[in-house]
C-alpha cells in the first residue's frame, strides 16, 4: 500500500512542507503493536497472577525486559533488537530535496543493514544544499 506523509514544519516563520512516501508505515504500526501484544502476553504468563486489572503486574520496568528479548517475524520483516534496545533490521537513508518553492520530498539514497553491518548508498543521488544558514538566523 503506497501512503503519502505530509509533514509540515515551520522554518524562519513560513510553513515549509515536506512530502514523503512510505510504502510500509501501516506494516510499521501493525509490527509495534504485534511487539508490545507479545511482550505483554509473555509477561503475563511469567509473572502474573490470575488478575491483571490491579495495574500492579504489568508495569513498564517489568515489561522493558520482555520487550527487548523480542524476536518475532513481523510484515515488515524480522523483528528483534540488539545490546544496546536498537531495533535490527535495515534503515532507509532519505535525502530531502526541494520540489517546489515551499515543498520538498524525501528521497530514499541508501540502506543501512545493522544485521550484516552493510551500507549501501548511491551518492550520486544525494543532492546537496547549495545556500547556508547561519544558526543565529533561526
Amino acid at each position: 500500500m503506497m501512503m503519502m506523509m505530509m509533514l509540515i514544519v515551520i522554518a524562519r516563520r513560513r510553513e515549509i512542507k515536506f512530502r514523503r512516501y512510505s510504502v510500509n508505515t501501516v506494516s510499521i504500526i501493525l509490527d509495534t503493536v504485534d511487539v508490545y501484544v507479545d511482550a505483554i502476553r509473555r509477561l503475563v504468563a511469567e509473572q502474573c497472577d490470575q488478575d491483571v486489572t490491579g495495574g500492579q503486574c504489568v508495569t513498564g520496568r517489568r515489561l522493558l525486559p520482555y520487550l527487548l528479548s523480542t524476536n518475532l517475524s513481523g510484515r515488515s520483516g524480522n523483528i528483534s533488537f540488539d545490546d544496546n534496545g536498537d531495533i535490527r533490521g535495515r534503515y532507509e537513508i532519505l535525502n530531502f530535496r526541494r520540489v517546489e518553492e515551499t515543498a520538498y520530498e524525501a528521497r530514499r539514497v541508501g540502506v543501512w543493514d545493522t544485521t550484516s553491518e552493510t551500507l549501501d548508498i548511491d551518492a550520486s543521488q544525494i543532492i546537496w544544499s547549495t545556500t547556508s544558514t547561519s544558526s543565529s538566523s533561526l
